[in-house]
């Protein structure tokens, strides 16, 4: 038999694909499996001139996606009150 890929592996792909245009790109995104209700891991990092070392802070996401049926794309996130003093 085929390997075959499901719609949910596309809506994953692309929640994916949507938080990490949110996030700086110096920040790493690691996909954790099995995922047990954490999808994903974000490290934050912060550029020092030439240097991007590790805070040593780390992010734990629960992506959701649903189907648009609308031409429309449309994203909402969420985040708490510690995790936005990593994003100003």
């Amino acid at each position: 038999m085929a390997k075959r890929r499901v719609d949910n592996h596309l809506k994953e792909d692309a929640s994916e694909l949507l938080i990490s245009k949110f996030l700086p790109e110096e920040w790493v995104i690691r996909k954790l499996h099995p995922d047990y209700g954490v999808d994903v891991s974000i490290e934050v990092f912060k550029r020092e001139g030439q240097q991007i070392p590790t805070l040593g802070e780390f992010l734990f996401v629960q992506l959701k996606s649903t189907t648009c049926h609308t031409s429309r794309i449309a994203a909402r996130h969420t985040f708490s009150m510690r995790s936005q003093r990593f994003l100003s």
